[in-house]
């Protein structure tokens, strides 16, 4: 009879615990500028983000693949449904455009997500 019940108190811990986790859901993964005309402008694009499961998502970190890119991230509370991570090009030079933001999260599927920026600055005449 112990056993049964252990087996039973395992199995409902099991259950309980992984519907208690978050699911994390990005509108867009990326966002395509297209071509703009190269003026020195940051370019600023907005991922939103929604959580689908019960459990509290939390976003660890957002970091950038070069020092030409700035990421930052809406602190989730708890109760919270979403956010948003807002990704900052600072356009240096005219050309291809391909960035991403490594963004890192307690789901436990979907732990880390790659977001990109991508487009072309050309150059005014």
């Amino acid at each position: 009879m112990k056993k049964i019940i252990f087996t039973f108190g395992i199995i409902l811990t099991s259950f309980f615990s992984r519907s208690q986790t978050p699911v994390l859901v990005f509108e867009n993964l990326t966002y395509d500028f297209g071509k703009i005309n190269y003026t020195g402008d940051t370019i600023v694009a907005n991922f939103w983000f929604k959580n689908q499961g019960v459990g509290e998502l939390k976003i660890s970190s957002a970091k950038p693949s070069c020092g030409c890119t700035v990421a930052s991230f809406t602190e989730t509370t708890p109760g919270m449904s979403g956010g948003s991570v807002v990704v900052k090009y600072f356009s240096t030079t005219p050309g291809f455009i391909n960035k991403s933001v490594t963004v890192t999260t307690n789901d436990p599927n979907n732990g880390i997500v790659i977001l990109r920026i991508k487009g072309e600055t050309i150059k005014q005449d």
